[in-house]
C-alpha cells in the first residue's frame, strides 16, 4: 500500500522536503495545506514529511482530527503540544511557560495550570508564544491529518499562527478534504488563502500507474491483468489509491480473474470497495473481532485496548486476540508486538474512512445506545469530562441528571481552556436533556453569555427565558440588558428598546438604571431617526454625576451623543468616562468603542492612545477575540489620521483578521472603511475598492456605521473621476450621518467631500457653499484636523485669489498645532501650488519642499508624487528626502526603541507590544538608520523623552 500512495509524488515530495529544510537551516517558517479527496494519498505524504522532519532533526509535534472530536475544545492543540510539554523537565516547562505563553497553561490538560485561561484572544496569544518558545530550542514540524474536522478553537489558533510564522523555525504541515467556503469553514479558509500558504494537491494515479500496481497484484500468482482489466480499475476508483489497493484485495479475496471479461464485475465493486473490503473481513473474524471494531469506532482512534474491550463486553485477553487479527486484515494500524502493559496500547484503523465503514453499518439506535455505553465505561476509566460530554451530545435527551452533571463540568472545562463555542454546544445539550428546574436559570444565563461571544442570534431565546425565570429584580435588569444589547447588534431596534423601557421600569437600583438608560441610547448608531432618544439624552444630562458602571456607560453614551452634534461638551463627558476603570472590565466594549474612543479621537485628543494600547493589551492578557477588533481598529483609525500610514496598516490588518475569525459582522463597516481610507491614501484604488466590498455595506437598510463606508466609497469614486456617483455617494452618507443626529465633520465630513466633488463638475457655487458650512461645523466643535480640512477645502473652492489663500493659509496654521501630519503635509502642498500661480515662487517653493517632506515621511506616495510634479513646475530640484532624528520615528518604533533601551531583548519586545520578534527587527533596523547609530547601546541618548 505504501508503494501505490508514494507513484507519481515526486513534485509533493521534493516541496515538502525543500520546505522542511528552509524552517530547519533558515528559520523560514511555512504552512503546507495537502489537499484532496478521501484516500487519494495525503497521509501518506503526511508520514513522509514526518520522517524527513526526523531525519533533520526537527521537533515533529503529530495530531490527527476526528469526526467525532470536533467538540473537544483545543483537542487538536492538545495532541500537537501535551506530549511534548509532558515530557520535558520542570526548568524546561517553566521557560516554555514564561511571560506572554503563561495563558496556555489552562489548554493543555488539568496538570499544567490551575487558573482559568481567560478570554479566548489570550489563548491564542499565549499558545503563539508557547510554540515560539518550544521552536526556540530546535525547529518545529507541526503535522495535522483531516484538518478539515479540527475543533473550531484549534482552527483559530492555526489561523492565529500561520500569518506569524515568516520569522519562526516552525513548519505547519496540514491535510485536509475539500470544504465549501462559507462562513461555518471560514477559519480554514484564512488559513487555505494566506499568502504563504503553499497548496499541494496530489492527482489521482495515471492508467499507467494503476497498471504498474494492478499488475504488481497479480504478478505474485503468476497472472497478467488484461488491458480492459486495468482500464475497469482505474475507472472503478478513479485513479484514488486507497480505493484502488481496496479494490484489489477484495478481487483478489472473492477471487475474480484480471480478464478483461470481469471488468463489469470491477466496475460494480468499486464505489463500495472499502465497505465490501470491510465487511468480507469482518464475516471472516470472530465475533469478539467485530464488537470490538464496532466500539473503536464508536470511542474513537487512540483508543486503549481495555477501554474498547470493556465497551465490547469482551475479555482483555480476547480483544487483545482481536486487535492482531484486524490489524492482519488491514483493518486496524498495526501495534507494537512488545508493550509493558498491553491493556494500555491504543489503537486506530488504517484509515478514516475504514471506521467511516464501520460506524455506518451501525442503526441510528444502535449509535445511540453504544455512544450512551460509551459515557459509562469512559467515566469508569477517568477520562476527561469534556471526553463525555462529546459521546453525550450523540444521545436522545432523558432528563438524566448525571448527563446534565456531565455536559455542565465540559461547559466549565472549555470554558477555563477560553473555548466559549465548545461550552456554547454543551450549554445548548445540557438545556434540552433537561436540567433540574433550580439549575435552568444558571444554564440560561451561561448559554447567553456564551453565545454573545459567538453568535449574537442564539443568546436571544436563552436570555429571554432568563429574564422570564428570574425574580432578582438586579439580575433581571442585568439580563434585560444584556438581550439588548444583542438586539441592537442584530438590527432589531424596537424590540432592543421594548426590553431595555420594561428593565428600566423593573429596576430600583440607580447604577442598574443609568447602565439601561445607557443602553437606550446606544440605539442610535443603529437606527436612525429616534429623536424621542435625543431628547432623552437631554434629560440624562442633568443627572448627578455619580461613580458606577452604570454611571459610566451613561457618560460614554452622552458623550457619542454630544460628539456626533458637534458639541464639544461631549469631549467633557468622555473624560469622564475614561476614568471609570469599570468600563475597561465589565465587558463595556460597545462603550468604550462609541462614547470614549470616537470623540476623543474625533477632538485629536492624544490621551486616547494610552487607552487603546491598554485595551489592546488586556485583550492578550485576558480578553477576547471581540475585544480586540475595535481597539485595534480605532488605533489604526488614530494613527492614520496622523499620518503614519505603516503603523495604521498593522493595527488594521490585525483587525481585520480578528472580524473574519470571529466572525464580527459589525466590525466589517468600521474596519472597511478605515482601511480604505488608508490604501487611498498610499495609492492602492484597487485595495480600496476591495476593503469597502469587504464591509458588506450595500448603503440600503445597513447599521449606522454605513456613513463611513459611503464617505469611503464617495472618496473612492471622486479619485477614479467618477464625479457624478461620487457626489450622490457622498450626499447619501449626509444623510445617513444626519439621520443618526450627526453633523461633526471631525467623523464624518461629507460637506468638504461633497465640494470636492462639486468642483470637480464645476458647480462651484454650490461647492463654496458646503465647505463655507463644514467650516462652521468644524469650529463649532474646535478640533483642528477637522478645522483645518474644512479651511483647505473652503480655500480651494473659492480660487486663487486672496480670500481663497487666506483659507488655505489659516489651514495651515491650525495644523501646524495638531497632530495631523498628512492634513498638514496637503495644505502645505495646496498652499504652495496657490503661491506659485500667484507669482510667489520662491516662498511657494518652501511650503511645498516642506509639504512633501512630511507627505513622504507619512508614506502617502500619491501626495509626494504631485508635490514634487508641483515643485519641479516652480523650478526647483526636489532635494533628496531623508529624514533623521528622534521626530523622525513613528509611534511603533518609538514604543520598541524605549524598550530596547530599558534592556529588554527582542523577544521580550515583541511579546510587550503583541508583535512578532521579525517585526521588532524591522523597527530597530529603521531606529538605528534615523538616529545615526549602530547599537541599542546607543538609543536612550537619542531618544525624546515622552514623559
Amino acid at each position: 500500500m505504501a508503494t501505490s500512495v508514494l507513484l507519481e509524488r515526486e513534485d509533493e515530495l521534493l516541496v515538502l522536503r525543500r520546505t522542511i529544510q528552509a524552517a530547519k537551516d533558515d528559520a523560514k517558517g511555512a504552512t503546507i495545506l495537502v489537499e484532496g479527496s478521501a484516500g487519494v494519498g495525503k497521509t501518506r505524504l503526511l508520514k513522509e514529511a514526518r520522517e524527513v522532519a526526523h531525519a533533520l532533526g526537527l521537533q515533529v509535534l503529530a495530531a490527527y482530527s476526528s469526526e467525532l472530536e470536533q467538540e473537544f475544545a483545543f483537542g487538536i492543540v492538545r495532541q500537537l503540544l501535551e506530549p511534548v510539554v509532558g515530557e520535558t523537565d520542570s526548568q524546561q516547562r517553566a521557560d516554555w511557560f514564561s511571560g506572554a505563553a503563561e495563558t496556555a497553561e489552562a489548554v493543555l490538560g488539568s496538570g499544567f495550570a490551575s487558573h482559568p485561561a481567560g478570554g479566548d484572544y489570550a489563548v491564542l496569544h499565549g499558545l503563539y508564544w508557547l510554540v515560539s518558545n518550544v521552536a526556540s530550542d530546535s525547529p518545529v514540524a507541526l503535522v495535522i491529518d483531516d484538518l478539515q474536522w479540527a475543533d473550531p478553537p484549534s482552527l483559530r489558533f492555526l489561523a492565529y499562527l500561520v500569518h506569524r510564522l515568516e520569522d519562526l523555525p516552525i513548519v505547519v504541515i496540514a491535510a485536509t478534504r475539500p470544504w465549501l467556503s462559507d462562513d461555518n469553514n471560514r477559519l480554514l479558509d484564512m488559513i487555505s488563502t494566506d499568502q504563504a500558504t503553499v497548496h499541494l494537491r496530489p492527482y489521482p494515479l495515471s492508467l499507467e500507474a494503476t497498471n504498474f500496481l494492478v499488475d504488481g497484484t497479480f504478478t505474485k500468482e503468476g497472472t497478467e491483468a488484461d488491458e480492459d482489466f486495468v482500464v475497469a480499475c482505474h475507472d472503478a476508483t478513479a485513479g484514488n489509491p486507497l480505493l484502488l489497493h481496496q479494490l484489489l484485495q477484495v478481487v483478489q479475496h472473492e477471487g475474480i480473474e484480471p480478464v478483461g471479461k470481469n471488468a463489469s464485475k470491477v466496475l460494480d465493486l468499486g464505489p463500495q470497495a472499502i465497505s465490501r473490503y470491510v465487511s468480507s473481513r469482518l464475516r471472516e473474524l470472530s465475533q469478539s473481532s467485530e464488537r470490538l471494531a464496532e466500539s473503536i469506532a464508536i470511542l474513537g482512534d487512540g483508543v486503549q485496548v481495555a477501554v474498547a474491550a470493556e465497551h465490547a463486553n469482551i475479555p482483555l485477553n480476547e480483544a487483545l486476540r482481536s486487535v492482531q487479527d484486524l490489524s492482519r486484515v488491514n483493518i486496524l494500524a498495526g501495534v507494537a508486538a512488545k508493550q509493558v502493559d498491553p491493556a494500555r496500547v491504543r489503537i486506530s484503523f488504517v484509515h478514516p474512512l475504514v471506521r467511516a465503514a464501520i460506524y455506518g453499518r451501525l442503526s441510528p439506535h444502535t449509535l445511540m445506545l453504544a455512544h450512551g455505553r460509551a459515557v459509562q465505561v469512559l467515566m469508569a476509566s477517568g477520562a476527561e469530562t469534556e471526553r463525555l460530554g462529546v459521546h453525550v451530545l450523540q444521545t436522545l435527551p432523558s432528563g438524566d441528571s448525571d448527563v446534565v452533571r456531565i455536559l455542565r463540568k465540559a461547559a466549565d472545562e472549555a470554558l477555563h481552556r477560553g473555548s466559549p463555542d465548545i461550552a456554547y454546544s454543551y450549554l445548548r445539550r445540557c438545556l434540552a436533556e433537561p436540567p433540574p428546574s433550580d439549575q435552568r436559570l444558571e444554564v440560561l444565563i451561561q448559554i447567553g453569555r456564551c453565545a454573545q461571544l459567538l453568535n449574537l442570534s442564539g443568546s436571544v431565546e436563552p436570555l429571554r427565558e432568563a429574564i422570564e425565570l428570574s425574580k432578582d429584580p438586579v439580575q433581571r435588569a442585568i439580563i434585560s440588558s444584556q438581550l439588548a444589547g444583542a438586539l441592537q447588534f442584530l438590527n432589531q431596534i424596537p424590540e432592543a428598546l421594548k426590553v431595555q423601557k420594561v428593565g428600566l421600569l423593573e429596576a430600583h437600583d440607580e447604577d442598574v438604571r443609568r447602565y439601561l438608560a445607557a443602553g437606550m441610547l446606544a440605539n442610535l448608531p443603529f437606527d436612525p431617526g429616534h429623536k424621542d432618544l435625543i431628547s432623552y439624552a437631554d434629560e440624562l444630562e442633568q443627572l448627578e454625576f455619580r461613580e458606577g458602571f452604570g454611571a459610566g456607560a451613561l457618560e460614554s453614551m452622552l458623550a457619542m451623543v454630544r460628539s456626533w452634534q458637534g458639541n464639544p461638551v461631549g469631549l467633557d463627558h468622555a473624560r469622564r468616562a475614561m476614568l471609570n476603570e469599570q468600563l475597561s472590565t465589565m465587558n463595556g466594549e460597545i462603550f468604550l468603542t462609541l462614547g470614549v474612543w470616537q470623540p476623543l479621537l474625533a477632538g485629536d485628543c492624544e490621551e486616547v492612545f494610552p487607552l487603546l494600547d491598554e485595551a489592546i493589551s488586556r485583550s492578550h492578557r485576558t480578553g477576547s477575540v471581540r475585544a480586540l477588533a475595535p481597539a485595534t481598529d480605532h488605533r489604526g483609525l488614530g494613527r492614520l489620521r496622523q499620518g503614519y500610514l505603516a503603523d495604521a496598516e498593522a493595527d488594521l490588518n490585525v483587525g481585520k483578521r480578528v472580524i473574519e475569525a470571529a466572525n464580527i459582522q459589525i466590525g466589517r463597516p468600521f474596519n472597511g472603511s478605515f482601511r480604505a481610507d488608508l490604501y487611498m491614501s498610499q495609492g492602492r484604488l484597487d485595495d480600496a475598492q476591495e476593503a469597502l466590498q469587504w464591509s458588506r455595506i450595500s448603503g440600503t437598510n445597513d447599521p449606522g456605521a454605513a456613513y463611513f463606508v459611503l464617505l469611503s466609497r464617495a472618496r473612492l469614486l471622486r479619485l477614479k473621476k467618477q464625479f457624478n456617483p461620487a457626489l450622490a455617494t457622498a450626499f447619501q452618507a449626509g444623510r445617513r450621518f444626519s439621520a443618526h443626529s450627526g453633523s461633526n465633520p471631525a467623523m464624518v465630513p461629507w460637506k468638504s467631500e461633497a465640494a470636492l466633488c462639486l468642483m470637480a463638475l464645476n458647480r462651484l457655487e454650490e461647492a463654496r457653499q458646503y465647505a463655507e458650512d463644514e467650516v462652521d461645523d468644524a469650529r463649532r466643535w474646535g478640533a483642528s484636523r477637522a478645522l483645518g480640512r474644512a479651511l483647505r477645502v473652503a480655500g480651494l473652492a473659492i480660487g486663487n485669489c486672496e480670500n481663497g489663500i487666506n483659507l488655505l493659509m489659516e489651514s495651515v496654521s491650525v495644523l501646524a498645532k495638531s497632530p495631523a501630519r498628512l492634513e498638514y503635509a496637503i495644505s502645505m502642498i495646496k498652499v504652495g501650488t496657490a503661491l506659485y500661480h500667484q507669482g510667489k515662487v520662491r516662498e511657494a517653493q518652501e511650503y511645498l519642499r516642506r509639504g512633501v517632506e512630511l507627505a513622504d515621511a507619512c508614506g502617502a506616495a500619491p501626495l509626494v508624487k504631485n508635490g514634487t510634479f508641483a515643485l519641479k513646475e516652480t523650478g526647483a530640484r526636489p532635494r533628496r528626502i531623508n529624514l533623521k532624528g528622534p521626530g523622525s520615528l513613528t509611534p511603533s518604533e518609538i514604543r520598541v526603541a524605549e524598550l530596547a533601551a530599558a534592556g529588554a531583548i527582542n523577544r521580550e519586545i515583541a511579546q510587550s507590544l503583541f508583535v512578532t520578534v521579525k517585526t521588532v527587527e524591522v523597527h530597530l533596523t529603521s531606529v538605528y538608520k534615523k538616529l545615526g547609530i549602530s547599537s541599542r547601546a546607543e538609543i536612550a541618548g537619542k531618544l525624546i523623552p515622552t514623559s
